[in-house]
Order: structure tokens, then sequence, then C-alpha cells
């Protein structure tokens, strides 16, 4: 990894109602980069030098010119804790416990931004003996400027991994942290500017989108704070007509379908989870459709009961012999919901959710947790419900998602933290570019240059690429999510100091937000120590090197740095082969040695190519010795 320090930045901060003021990043409990030189600038009022002392030692003064000063502090060992203090003129501003470690950016957008505490059903100790003091987490303000670059963050603080905190810091980059804290027993500083939905143009500088003219030019629009307002405007009237409407025409408010004495003898029976009947994914229904089922206790619980409806598409309301007891508005989060006691009755009861659809295949999602836990008792809540259509309503057009266009992100999240000297950078994002993969490659590879010359750092660059997820197929398929992973890891091939993490194991078909943050961020530690920290360590699983005929079966060949290769699972759907014309047949897949593959009963006659792990979910099971996952890959047939 090289380091240029010749551009050494500065941290400006505007003040507030302070008159000497220092960057969001340098508060209390930060973490800053060891062994590196820190430039570090802040604002002050009326003095006319400031004096900046650590841990009670001046270290230097600097002068005042237009309110601005700037001091470069030395570079320092990994520890702590030490107090920054900046004085000048009688007033002062200091950071406490900081610590010199290694800062890690975090960037993308919804799986690089879930928090612990949506993996706390899967893995509870890690939340409940959380106790990582050293590692810390600033979480980036979402928001979004087309304006320019920002020199300072509005808020944020720095938060430690332990229980008070655990639940807020994002899943992957607390796992990331937490081995390479434990490897290295150094502070590890992460700044997470991630947000669901963003795609990668939208982290990228008008510079690095000079081109890719259509994606800079859509930007154009949005730098005109009326034609925001106008769309906010229109976003926000066309969603309170339809929401009221709905209101409006919802039989199930009006007739109190959510009473526990409400008489549903007349109603149709689903068994959930499924879809709405009478739709499915490639039918929609936009409205209102309810669902009633009832349940019988022994004894009135003395306890909240937990209820898991696992996910419904879009938007639910959720009630207990009559009264709401929570509700969640779009359809990507777990569906947990804790209700007082007081709600039930010994003998029978009655639960009752309200769904909204949007326009969507509205559906209680398969293979998801249903059931109601009361003290020890667990009463499972799939099978039979009782179900009613309340209003069917057209449509409801999607608002305008702003935050997401091109530039704004970049300006807003990560310009201002261009002047803090980091170890690397992590990156997950690509699903909201896979409706369109075409030049990813190339944005990545130009978004990693451009961040890295603004930093005046040749960081290391590790990219999650994209897991597992929908329904897995029959037949073999060449699809937009195969092609991007592929172009994720075309960049770790070209472009230096770049790594991609496999993570086509750990996914889930149903799940857009899968859970086992813990394979990944382990996975992005291993990388991190390889390129980061120049360990001799398997950090990637196995790689095809070539691919020949022989006589009626295809060897393929891979290298790895932890042999011998092996599968985990079936592999009779891993790998398909195909002809010149685009045809492709599954085949039978056997080991043979320490690093091949053997190939045979493919239909082909003829075969050009091979793929593996192709596709939205394919079976992906070859691993290398140490369990860690091949990418899936496209070969040509020597």
């Amino acid at each position: 990894m090289s380091v240029r320090l010749c551009c050494l930045a500065v941290f400006i901060a505007m003040p507030a109602f302070a008159d000497i003021s220092l960057h969001k990043l340098f508060s209390n409990g930060a973490v800053v980069q060891r062994n590196q030189s820190i430039p570090l600038q802040g604002y002050a009022s009326e003095e006319k030098s400031v004096d900046v002392y650590l841990d009670d030692i001046l270290l230097g003064s600097t002068t005042v010119t237009a309110k601005r000063w700037q001091y470069i502090l030395p570079a320092t060992s990994a520890g702590g804790p030490h107090t920054l203090r900046i004085e000048g003129g009688g007033n002062s501003t200091s950071v406490q416990d900081l610590y010199f470690g290694d800062v890690w950016l975090l960037a993308g957008q919804s799986n690089m931004e879930l928090t612990m505490s949506r993996v706390e059903e899967a893995f509870p100790e890690d939340i409940s003996n959380a106790d990582f003091p050293l590692i810390r987490e600033f979480t980036v303000p979402d928001t979004y400027d087309f304006d320019g670059p920002r020199e300072d963050y509005t808020e944020g603080k720095w938060l430690t991994a332990t229980s008070a905190n655990i639940r807020q810091l994002s899943a992957v980059g607390y796992y990331f942290a937490k081995n390479l804290n434990e490897e290295l027993g150094i502070p590890i500083g992460l700044i997470n500017a991630s947000l669901g939905g963003s795609p990668i143009e939208s982290w990228m500088s008008p510079d690095a989108l000079s081109g890719f003219p259509e994606a800079l030019n859509e930007t154009q629009p949005f730098k005109d704070d009326s034609y925001v307002a106008a769309i906010k405007n229109s976003d926000a009237q066309r969603q309170q007509v339809w929401y009221t409407m709905r209101d409006a025409m919802d039989l199930g408010f009006k007739e109190n379908w959510k009473a526990g004495n409400y008489d549903d003898r007349d109603w149709e029976s689903v068994n959930l989870p499924a879809y709405l009947p009478g739709t499915n994914e490639d039918s929609n229904f936009a409205g209102v459709w309810w669902v009633r089922r009832e349940f019988e206790l022994n004894k009135k619980p003395d306890a909240p009961v937990v209820i898991r409806l696992g996910r419904i598409v879009d938007a639910d309301a959720v009630y207990i012999n009559g009264t709401f007891i929570g509700e969640t508005t779009y359809q990507y989060p777990p569906r947990r919901y804790e209700a007082d006691p007081s709600l039930f009755q010994k003998g029978k009861n009655l639960i009752a959710v309200r769904v909204t659809s949007v326009g969507a295949d509205t559906q209680f999602v398969a293979d998801k947790p249903y059931f109601m836990t009361v003290g020890d008792t667990k009463i499972s809540l799939d099978g039979k419900w009782k179900y009613q259509a309340a209003a069917t309503l057209p449509p409801l057009m999607p608002q305008t998602f702003i935050r997401w266009k091109p530039t704004g992100l970049y300006h807003a999240m990560i310009a201002p933290a261009l002047r803090f000297p980091l170890t690397g950078a992590l990156w997950y994002q690509g699903e909201s570019n896979t409706k369109s993969p075409a030049l990813y490659n190339s944005k990545l590879s130009t978004m990693i240059e451009d961040w890295r010359q603004r930093w005046g750092q040749s960081f290391p660059f590790i990219t999650i690429q994209l897991t597992n997820f929908m329904e897995r197929s029959d037949i073999p398929s060449d699809t937009a999510w195969a092609s991007l992973r592929a172009q994720q890891w075309e960049v770790s091939q070209t472009v230096p100091d770049v790594a991609t993490v496999i993570s086509i194991d750990v996914g889930e078909w149903n799940d857009i937000h899968p859970v086992n943050k813990k394979a990944v961020g382990f996975r992005a530690s291993l990388a991190a120590r390889a390129l980061a920290y120049g360990e001799k360590i398997d950090y990637q699983g196995p790689v095809v090197t070539s691919a020949k005929l022989e006589d009626d079966e295809l060897i393929l060949t891979f290298s790895d740095a932890a042999l011998p290769l092996r599968f985990n699972g079936a592999s009779n759907r891993s790998f398909a082969v195909g002809t010149k014309e685009g045809a492709f047949s599954w085949a039978v897949a056997h080991l043979k040695g320490n690093n091949q593959v053997v190939l045979s009963g493919f239909a082909n006659t003829e075969p050009n190519m091979v793929r593996y792990g192709w596709g939205n979910n394919p079976e992906a099971t070859l691993t290398d010795a140490s369990g860690l996952p091949a990418p899936p890959f496209k070969i040509n047939i020597e």
C-alpha cells in the first residue's frame, strides 16, 4: 500500500456556537489514523493564533488567517486515550478519549448500512457479549448535496462497540473490525457512509462521472432548489391522496375487521405464508387486504408476547384482540412485534393483520419465521388464516428518490471525510445497479481511482460481491445479477490493491438483506489482512485458471492457497457448459486431485464455454480447504 502525503488536507468546520471549532470527525471518542501526519484545521472567530496540545503537551502554535487555522499533527503510533486541546484568546475546545489506530471507510447501500440489531436473532451472543471499546464507528448522516462538496458533516458522533451501542453499528463493519482488532490488537475506527438503495453513480464525483455523460446530465435539474421542492411536493401530494383514498375505501376500517368479535365466517381461507390468493409474482394488486386468525391460550400471559410475522409485501399493521400493537411501512424489514400481556386473555384470542400493497406482488414471504412466543410456549402462525380484500386501488407511482441521484451522496457523505487519512475502504454496493449493469466495472474502477486521488492515498479497496438472491432456476440462465458479479470480480483483477469478497453462499433466496453478515465481515477482514497488512494468508477461494476438453470430459484447473478443493453440497447444477450459439446444459462435476474439477454428462457436442455459479441464486458449492467459496466465473474452453 503506497501513501502520498504531499497533498496534506484540511479539516474545515464552520462555527455554530463555539469560538473555536473542529471537524465533526474530530470529536470525543475519535479514532484517527496511526503512523501518519494528520492535517488538522478549524475555525477561530477572533483569535490571532491558536495553540495545539496533546495530553497537555504543547505541540505548537499556528496563525489564524481569515478566521481559519491549520496545523499538522505529527505521526503517532497506535494507542490512547489521548486528549487533544486547541486554545486561543482565552477560548478552547477539546477532543477527549482520542485514540490512534487504523481507520476504514465503510460505503455502499443497505447491506453495508444494515445494523447489528437486524442480525441479533441469528447471533444473540454477539450482541450480549459485545465489549470492544477500541472498535468505534462514526455513522455519517444520510443526506445529499448537488451544489458541490461539503466541508463537514452536520452531526455525528463516535460510538464504541459495547453493549450500549452495538445494535446501532453496521453489522458488516462490526464483524470486519472485530476480527482486525483481535488479530492486530490496535484500535479500529469505522467511518460509515452508506445509504440503502443508492446506486454507484450517487457516490461518484462530477469529475469521475465525466466519462458517463448520461448519469452526469441526470444531476443537472436537481441543482435547482425550486425543481427539487416541486418534486418533493408532488410526491407528497400523490402519496397523501393515495393513502387517504386507501383509508376511505378500506372496508376493514369501516366494519372493524380487527375486532375479536367480528364475524368472519364468510371469509375464504388461505395457508400462510403465501401470495394474496388470485395473485402471484406476475400479477400485482394495489390496495388493502386483511387476514385474521384465532388462537387459544391456557392462561393470561404475565410477560410481553413476541410476535414474528416473517416479511410482508408491502406494509402491515397488526392488532391483538382489536388493539393496535405495531406496524412496518415497507417490505424489507423482518416483522417482529411485542404485545403487552394485558391485551391477551385466557381462552380464545385473535390476531388481525392489515396489509397494504402499493402495486407489488403482495404476499407473506415464504421461508420466514411466523410464530408467537408466550412465555416458554411457541405458537405457530403458519397455516390456515381467514382473508378478505378490503379495497382495490390504482397502483401508487413510486416516489422520486432524489437522494440517489448522481453525485449527491459523494458531495455530502464522502467529500467531508476526504482529508481524514485512512487505512482502506470497504464497499458493499451493486444491488441497485442490477437493472442496468452495463459499465459497472468501468464506473467502479473510475470511482476507486478518483477517491484515491482525492484522498492522496492509494489505499486498499475491498468490494463485497453480490450474494445469492431470488428463486433458484432449474435451467442454466444468464442474469443481470450474474453479470454485475462478474464485473465486480473483474475490477479486482485489473485495478491494483483491490480485492473482491465472495458471498455467493451466504445469501437468502427470499431476502435481499441476508443476515449472515458475520461471514461477510470475516472474509473482508482476511482480504484486509492480505492487502493492507501484507500477511501471507488465504483470503479468497479457488480461482479457475484453465478449461480444457479431453475426450468427452472437461478439465477445469484452479489456483488456491489452501488445497485440496472441496464441494460443501450438491454440484449437479453448479457448472453449465455452453456452445458458441449460447445454448447451455448442466454438467456433472467431480473432483480430481487437489486442484481440478472434471465435468461430464453435458448435452453439448461442441462446447465452447463453462459457467460456474452463474445466475441470480446459483448452486455454488465449490470451496477451498478452509471453506472459502470459489467466485462465480465463465471461461472459454481451450
